[in-house]
């Protein structure tokens, strides 16, 4: 006969191999994300508008590296959530991934638009301000839109944490610990986003969960053990 999990996951389905594939696909787009984010320069993320571009137009080269880092990083990320998503449907939750994948994908976009923004126009701005002295006027409300669209991105993003936790938390996927730590992060952090808790301002932040729940999933579901256990 065939061994169904507490909640509903049926511990024999081909879908332990998406699950395996998911852990792999989410801990690599963390790490991506978390080397772009670990790469020099690091002071304009701190600073008043016109040191950072100054310090974006004298370091061109890291500039891409960084958010070539945070785009792949993104990428591999929304990856993985959908597979998940497709898979907890399959299980029998539907509305938690659902509404997590579609808040990660609309906050996603918007957080690429204000990449691109980045490495075009503040980039522009920050070469013009090292040569001149002066920053572009034009620069300055244009860096807020894009300030806002990352914000859009930052709460979406937590609250499809929250969604994925409490999916997690009705089935028997991973620990009952980790959905709840997905679900208690995500909704905290929501939150102190929007009041300027500096702890949940760096959007390496948003990948810790992901690489946890990755992580957690590699070793519940091990690539020899499901090969072995669906023949």
């Amino acid at each position: 006969c065939r061994s169904v999990g507490w909640k509903g996951i049926d511990m024999e389905s081909p879908n332990l191999r998406e699950f395996h594939l998911v852990g792999w696909v989410l801990l690599s787009g963390a790490i991506v994300f978390w080397i772009g984010a670990g790469s020099p320069p690091y002071k304009q993320w701190s600073s008043p508008l016109q040191e950072y571009l100054e310090i974006v137009g004298r370091h061109k080269i890291n500039w891409y590296w960084t958010h070539a880092c945070f785009v792949i990083g993104l990428l591999l990320t929304l990856f993985g959530l959908r597979i998940l998503t497709v898979t907890l449907r399959d299980s029998g939750q539907v509305l938690m991934p659902e509404l997590g994948f579609t808040g990660f994908f609309f906050g996603s976009l918007l957080w690429i638009l204000s990449i691109a923004f980045r490495v075009t126009a503040e980039l522009q701005a920050g070469i013009e301000t090292v040569q001149t002295g002066i920053m572009p006027a034009w620069i300055e409300p244009l860096h807020r839109w894009s300030g806002l669209m990352f914000a859009i991105y930052m709460v979406l993003a937590y609250l499809s944490i929250a969604a994925y936790g409490e999916a997690i938390v009705q089935t028997n996927l991973i620990a009952m610990w980790a959905g709840k730590l997905g679900l208690y992060f995500g909704l905290v952090g929501a939150v102190l986003f929007v009041v300027r808790f500096p702890v949940f301002a760096p959007p390496l932040m948003i990948h810790l969960p992901f690489a946890i729940i990755g992580f957690l999933l590699i070793r519940k579901y091990p690539g020899n053990r499901l090969m072995s256990t669906l023949k």
